[in-house]
């Protein structure tokens, strides 16, 4: 039978979410997170400790340290831990954010007890090797090298200094000098006491066996059983008086735009749900009323984008976008003109629905999975997101209405605060 495409599909809104917890087990005198489900006899299993990019020497050293962490042990070299990976048909990855680190290994769960021996060996006696801390350290100099060469890069770090603060770590990220200047006894007494002086957070997710308890458990143990002395370092947001920052680069073929509003509110407060979604009726998704405008419209960009992002240390609203040279001011105008309008001109129903739909189906993908489940609970976890943010998200978008996203904007989105800079051709 052939598909009648004159019929429009019929699309209904999502149900209220709700998200699983972790089953929370005590095996073998560890305790582990398990996030269990129907994955096909896959599993994985998260290590996570507490330390991240703004607590290292530099700030990109922790992704560094992790990094190594992977290339050799003292038992075997990195190639003959990568074959094993492999020939598993598993795969490992690290992450690094502010104020955390993590291990991740992902296989075939007949599979996964041999590969969390591996994962405890790589984590617990990583041999740091010289050569390879070198090979690392260059490429991370290389990939900035290369991202300074961006007009976007430019505009992305003059805005930095001006919602986050001059000095503030999140305003250091990516300085090459401090990089360069890292030392190998620098990283490696950092992952120490990243790793080898804190229990990490367990959490395991898919088809869970005993064999995989009680490796997970036995990794778990071979941490010290002290309280870390990583201390972490949440630093509030101190926005400068600045307004506006305009840098030069050359050559260029397109300016970079960054509109930016720094927020003191986290994600615990009353109101960061209903701002998350009149930002992203602003602006994050295809059809959000600065695609419509600016892009649609007007045709001064190719893309624009817009989101409210959240931090431990407060929360700021970012809009991004490039365009001819010729187009800056203009673009700029049209951008406060359609932050006014989210005070002044309420959304339609359309516009409603779709930030409905949009962002039902984001928050839908989290709870896909027992793996994307898991992943979102230990972010949860690291980023000191409040335990009922999920259902406070959901019950926000139940109650949706464009009276109180009109409300929400008029008392945040204020034109006169926005910080605007400005890369390219600047004269």
């Amino acid at each position: 039978m052939m598909l009648d495409r004159s019929i429009p599909l019929l699309v209904k809104e999502f149900a209220r979410i709700e998200l699983p917890e972790a089953r929370k087990i005590v095996h073998k005198g560890e305790e582990l997170l398990i996030v269990e489900g129907d994955s096909r006899k896959m599993a994985s299993m998260s290590v996570i400790f507490k330390g991240g990019n703004i607590e290292s020497p530099a700030f990109a050293a922790a992704g560094i340290g992790m990094n190594l962490l992977k290339e050799s042990t003292v038992h075997r070299s990195g190639d003959e831990g990568a074959r094993i990976i492999d020939f598993h048909g598993a795969w490992l990855k690290n992450s690094v954010g502010d104020h955390s680190s993590s291990l991740n290994i992902t296989g075939m769960s007949r599979h996964l007890p041999r590969l969390i021996d591996l994962t405890a060996e790589i984590l617990l006696d990583s041999a740091f090797n010289p050569e390879a801390f070198e090979i690392i350290k260059a490429n991370l100099l290389k990939k900035i090298a290369t991202e300074r060469t961006k007009v976007t890069y430019h505009s992305a770090k003059a805005m930095d200094a001006m919602i986050y603060g001059t000095g503030h770590p999140l305003a250091l990220s990516g300085d090459p000098e401090a990089i360069s200047a890292l030392s190998l006894d620098e990283i490696r007494d950092f992952m120490r006491r990243v790793v080898l002086n804190q229990k990490p957070v367990v959490y395991l997710a898919g088809e869970i066996d005993s064999e995989i308890l009680d490796a997970a458990a036995t990794l778990k143990t071979a941490f010290n059983q002290n309280e870390s002395d990583i201390n972490l370092n949440i630093l509030p947001f101190k926005p400068s008086g600045k307004l506006r920052a305009e840098t030069e680069v050359t050559p260029c073929h397109q300016n970079s735009v960054t509109l930016a509003l720094p927020f003191a509110l986290g994600r615990d407060h009353e109101d960061y749900h209903w701002l998350r979604m009149a930002v992203f009726a602003l602006g994050g998704y295809f059809g959000s009323r600065l695609m419509s405008s600016v892009r649609e419209e007007k045709g001064y960009t190719y893309n624009i984008s817009g989101a409210l992002m959240g931090f431990v240390e407060g929360s700021a609203m970012t809009i991004s976008t490039t365009c001819d040279p010729a187009y800056t001011e203009p673009l700029i105008e049209a951008c406060l003109s359609q932050i006014r309008s989210m005070a002044e001109v309420p959304l339609s129903e359309e516009e409603l629905r779709t930030v409905k739909m949009q962002l039902g189906a984001e928050y839908a993908m989290r709870v896909d999975t027992p793996f994307s489940i898991a992943s979102y609970l230990s972010l949860r976890d690291t980023i000191n997101m409040p335990a009922d943010y999920f259902a406070k998200a959901q019950q926000a978008l139940a109650d949706i209405s464009a009276t109180k996203l009109a409300e929400v904007s008029r008392k945040y989105l204020d034109p006169s605060r926005i910080r605007i800079s400005i890369a390219g051709k600047t004269d």
